[in-house]
């Protein structure tokens, strides 16, 4: 049997419900995973493509409350905001979520952490020790908005990235703990 060095991102765009669905197992409990994503310290060390640094320049993670990010290198910035809609700790998040060139092109983002059991021990998680699966659906407001996310397969190849940087925080941080 062969065995990955971290899991797969699964990546389903579905144009008829205006979707992109992301799905990944982690090899900790839900609770890191969570937190990972409410910390800001910890956004601005996982969120976003490599290249870029990432700036929480604003995080209210209450039901309507903003947020906004940046990410930056030495050529460009990307600005990327929105509203919290509904926060259950430690397992969803629906947020908005706008890229600042497209403020009309707003999307509604559930996020979804669900534990599993632990299964035999692998090489990175003890035995017993629960895993989480992330679940992301991004619903846009029309087709327009899906293509242009999707071309040139940017925004595909940066969020698998954005989860592998995640994976490799949650796995430094299991070491040091």
């Amino acid at each position: 049997m062969h065995h990955e060095k971290m899991a797969e991102t699964e990546f389903v765009v579905d144009k008829e419900k205006l979707e992109v669905r992301m799905s990944r197992v982690f090899d900790v409990p839900r609770e890191k995973v969570w937190r990972a994503h409410v910390d800001p310290k910890k956004l601005e060390q996982w969120w976003g493509p490599r290249k870029y640094t990432t700036i929480v320049e604003k995080w209210d993670a209450r039901v309507g409350g903003k947020w906004k990010f940046i990410n930056k290198d030495a050529d460009e910035t990307h600005v990327f905001y929105g509203e919290f809609r509904e926060i259950k700790e430690p397992e969803k998040i629906v947020w908005t979520f706008t890229y600042e060139p497209y403020p009309d092109q707003e999307l509604v983002e559930t996020l979804t952490l669900e534990e599993l059991p632990g299964g035999p021990p692998s090489h990175k998680a003890p035995e017993g020790q629960s895993k989480t699966r992330l679940s992301t659906v991004s619903r846009y407001p029309n087709l327009e908005a899906l293509e242009g996310m999707l071309m040139g397969g940017e925004m595909e190849k940066g969020a698998r990235e954005t989860w592998d940087r995640l994976e490799e925080l949650l796995v430094k941080e299991k070491v040091t703990v």
